[in-house]
């Protein structure tokens, strides 16, 4: 689950530094920080929130969604800001648009 928090993290601010960069500029600078915290240590991910968060959505992944957009918003963040969170990286859309090896 950390591991999943850490490569969303550094997938939204890959986004922010990138493609979404005009959408996320007003990104407040607290949420940025959280970013870059779990993106390179995941330890402060809090796993029982997203466990609980799991447990009604039945969905691992919209769970670390739907925590991470959360914590954003605590620390500033609006809903529109935090939209990017939805372009996480599932292992569906690694699997699809990953090249396959040819072994």
């Amino acid at each position: 689950m950390r591991e999943r928090v850490r490569v969303e993290c550094a997938w939204f601010l890959a986004l922010a530094a990138g493609p979404a960069a005009p959408a996320l500029a007003k990104l407040p600078r607290a949420a940025k920080d959280l970013l870059a915290a779990l993106s390179k240590d995941p330890a402060g991910t809090d796993v029982a929130a997203i466990k609980k968060i799991e447990a009604r959505t039945n969905h691992d992944v919209k769970a670390v969604e739907i925590w991470l957009r959360t914590e954003l918003a605590k620390r500033g963040a609006g809903r529109r800001r935090t939209r990017m969170a939805a372009f996480s990286l599932a292992r569906r859309k690694i699997s699809t648009t990953s090249p396959t090896p040819s072994c």
